[in-house]
């Protein structure tokens, strides 16, 4: 085992070395002056917690109903002897996606600079950087 693991970490130390740079999106938020846009910011500020909000208990009740079906479909070999082929329809869904704050992210910069404030992007490297 320990043979097989010097033959492949050059593989992967070439397989990194080959990718390039990885960059990542930062946001500078340069809020507005006027109390009016202020205002308005903390209410895109309330919207995109709701949002997240959301999209956890998105995540948190498609773990929950995996789990059930789960012990449904335990139940249900139990019941007929570890004979998949009657529980086929209770097969349980494995994935989960992960809650995606990334869209209220988006409305968040579109709500702030609607405020009046401004959204500036820019590329940061975060992996292999030159």
């Amino acid at each position: 085992m320990n043979l097989r693991l010097l033959l492949l970490l050059p593989l992967l130390f070439f397989s990194i070395a080959g990718c390039g740079p990885i960059y990542d999106t930062r946001y500078d938020l340069i809020p507005p002056t006027d109390n009016a846009g202020r205002f308005c910011t903390v209410e895109c500020e309330r919207l995109q917690l709701d949002c997240r909000r959301a999209e956890d208990r998105k995540y948190q009740n498609c773990n929950r109903d995996r789990q059930d079906a789960q012990v449904d479909y335990q139940r249900c070999l139990d019941r007929h002897k570890n004979d998949s082929s009657k529980c086929r329809n209770l097969s349980p869904n494995t994935y989960c996606p992960s809650a995606n704050h990334s869209a209220c992210d988006n409305d968040y910069r579109r709500c702030f600079q609607n405020c009046g404030g401004q959204v500036h992007s820019r590329q940061v490297c975060v992996f292999n950087c030159p």
